[in-house]
């Protein structure tokens, strides 16, 4: 376990440690955070950047979720008032 968490606290990752094989199913995960991940990050932010410029566009988008949700009341998931108490 040294070698692996020494090698973790450096910034390297299991994946690519001496004897992994980055083609591995566990290494997926790895190789969509640092790949994919920033770029759909740039993507949605371009996106807001782009929505907060154009008030037309946002109010496009306003009356389109008002006539999505019209008639369908909004449902908490979560009950009403405080949990009952149990005793014992």
């Amino acid at each position: 376990m040294g070698p692996v968490s020494l090698q973790a606290r450096v910034g390297r990752r299991a994946g690519w440690l001496p004897g992994f094989s980055t083609c591995r199913f566990e290494a997926v995960p790895h190789i969509l955070a640092d790949c994919v991940a920033p770029h759909a990050a740039k993507e949605l932010a371009a996106t807001m950047i782009d929505l907060f410029n154009d008030p037309a566009k946002r109010a496009e988008i306003k009356k389109e979720f008002a006539e999505k949700v019209a008639g369908k009341p909004y449902e908490s998931y979560v009950p009403a008032g405080p949990p009952p108490i149990r005793r014992r």
